[in-house]
């Protein structure tokens, strides 16, 4: 659950209903980049061997943070512009 608390996380969905979609993405999007953050580290340290699987999964937590960008991008423009 990365940097969050139970408390924090039993609070976010308490709040669900009043924070915008957008601004929750946000947190999440910290949790994705300490993920990234930890699998670069592994990366740089890893074998030939294991290598591969983590460039795998860096690749897809990558694509995961874009998809997310995006739809936080799409989000924020409806929100402004209705």
């Amino acid at each position: 659950m990365c940097s969050q608390s139970i408390q924090e996380s039993m609070y976010s969905q308490n709040v669900l209903a009043v924070v915008p979609s957008w601004l929750l993405m946000l947190r999440d999007n910290d949790c994705i980049e300490e993920r990234l953050r930890g699998l670069c580290a592994k990366a740089a340290s890893a074998s030939d061997a294991d290598l591969g699987s983590i460039l795998v999964e860096l690749k897809s937590l990558i694509n995961e943070r874009m998809s997310r960008a995006r739809s936080l991008a799409a989000a924020v423009m409806t929100k402004t512009s209705g």
